[in-house]
């Protein structure tokens, strides 16, 4: 039977493949991936068995974000209603935070709401 499988005599050699996406555009530690790969000298990704392991490159790492996100309001959760029926009152709590680019989550001080 005839296989679909290179010659180990094949010429291989590594590259690093396409960075991975990163998921947000502002705020959070994350990294985006570029992986090594296998590939024949036509192209072809094959797997790393046919590649020599003592050339085989590091993943490389790079930060996805560099910029804080912009400041947001988040709202607690509300009270009970003052009244079963009618007209009542009901409270709740908003702060302003901001994720910074290394991660961290900072509380902000309450600004006057312009109407």
């Amino acid at each position: 039977a005839i296989c679909d499988i290179p010659f180990l005599s094949a010429e291989t050699f590594w590259e690093l493949g396409n960075w991975t996406h990163c998921s947000d555009t502002c705020g959070q530690l994350e990294s985006r991936i570029q992986r090594p790969q296998c590939l024949m000298a036509n192209g072809q990704e094959v797997i790393e068995a046919f590649c020599d392991q003592l050339w085989k490159p590091q993943a490389v790492f790079q930060p996805c974000n560099i910029r804080s996100c912009p400041p947001r309001w988040l709202t607690g959760t509300w009270s009970e209603c003052s009244v079963s029926c009618g007209e009542g009152f009901q409270s709740g709590q908003v702060t302003r935070k901001h994720t910074r680019s290394n991660g961290t989550v900072q509380a902000l001080p309450p600004r006057v709401c312009v109407p």
